[in-house]
């Protein structure tokens, strides 16, 4: 995958989080029905939606000014 490009992780069950944790880099947090089981990976945010969803924004906002800053 691009590593230009950070991303969102989604994942319903473990097996399918681990994998696609190792192989999309970098990670801005993830989310979906794995949220709800309260999984922790590495120190990467793990954010329910429906309670975080605006954690998530901010998280994205902070990554966008981040990137722009770099590219002045």
């Amino acid at each position: 995958g691009r590593e230009d490009i950070p991303k969102i992780v989604t994942a319903r069950e473990i097996d399918d989080l681990m994998e696609r944790v190792k192989n999309a880099k970098p990670i801005i947090a993830v989310t979906g029905a794995i949220a709800k089981k309260g999984v922790a990976v590495n120190n990467i945010p793990v954010i329910d939606l429906e309670t975080g969803g605006q954690r998530l924004v901010e998280l994205v906002k902070q990554q966008l000014k981040h990137k722009n800053m770099g590219e002045t």
